[in-house]
């Protein structure tokens, strides 16, 4: 992301880090200590130790696929904000450019050259702005997919495990 002009306005200009630090999300998930949750619910035959830390995994993916869907946002937000600052300069352009025209003409024939760039960038920003969402998004599913695949894997295992014993 290239380093924009601060543009003087809070909400375009804004650490949006600020308002949501993940890392100390994340923290209130952690289990401090596995072994004594474990032994507080052990139940014959079932590995609770193998359980819990399946579902801090589980816990640990939807942190990282939040963090990944907030960043993707964040990113989303910023590019608007260029977005719009780049079409007020360019807006602010076209009147200047209208204003030195001659003829009736000339004017009719810049509008129609100004409006039709201005319609072929719309189109490139909004393809842009919905790539950048799909990717985010993207990004956020695949770890979750990710997960699931994961945990039942695990759970095939432990089932197999139980069924020895």
């Amino acid at each position: 992301m290239a380093n924009a002009a601060k543009t003087g306005n809070p909400f375009l200009d804004g650490d949006f880090n600020a308002f949501m630090d993940v890392s100390k999300f994340a923290k209130q998930f952690e289990v401090p200590d596995l072994s004594k949750l474990t032994e507080q619910f052990a139940v014959p035959g079932v590995d609770t130790a193998a359980i819990m830390e399946s579902q801090k995994r589980n816990m640990e993916a939807i942190v990282q696929a939040n963090r990944l869907s907030f960043e993707g946002s964040q990113a989303l937000m910023h590019r608007q904000g260029e977005i719009v600052r780049q079409a007020v300069e360019e807006a602010s352009r076209a009147v200047q450019s209208l204003s030195t025209a001659g003829t009736a003409d000339e004017v009719m024939s810049k509008q129609a050259e100004l409006v039709k760039e201005a319609f072929e960038r719309t189109l490139s920003n909004v393809r842009e702005l919905a790539e950048m969402g799909a990717k985010s998004n993207q990004e956020a599913v695949e770890v979750l997919n990710q997960r699931v695949s994961d945990s039942l894997e695990e759970l095939k295992s432990q089932i197999k495990a139980t069924k020895k014993k």
